[in-house]
């Protein structure tokens, strides 16, 4: 009896080894999962940075575009438009600036 029990030890720790090394997890796969997804997020943003710094054209149209989304009032809407439209010829002044004194 004491020898089966002893055989029978053996054999359930030896599976238990087995059962470990076969393979991750839920936990280990949870991680793996988890870093993969963080290493494409930072792949992803990497492919996708715009190194160029933003015209004052493209800064003149987000502008617009903000005005137009958030004023529901006509006269609100007129003026946040003047205010991209001096916001813009100030960054060409700006540029023209910096343009000069390189």
């Amino acid at each position: 009896m004491l020898r089966r029990n002893l055989l029978y030890s053996r054999v359930m720790h030896d599976r238990s080894i087995e059962s470990r090394q076969r393979g991750l997890g839920a936990l280990g796969t949870l991680i793996v999962l988890a870093l993969a997804a963080a290493a494409g997020y930072y792949l992803y943003l990497s492919l996708n940075d715009e190194d160029e710094t933003p015209t004052c054209s493209t800064q003149y149209e987000s502008c617009m575009q903000a005005c137009r989304r958030s004023q529901t009032d006509n006269s609100d809407m007129q003026a946040c438009q003047e205010k991209c439209a001096s916001d813009r010829r100030l960054c060409q002044d700006m540029a023209h600036y910096n343009k000069q004194n390189r």
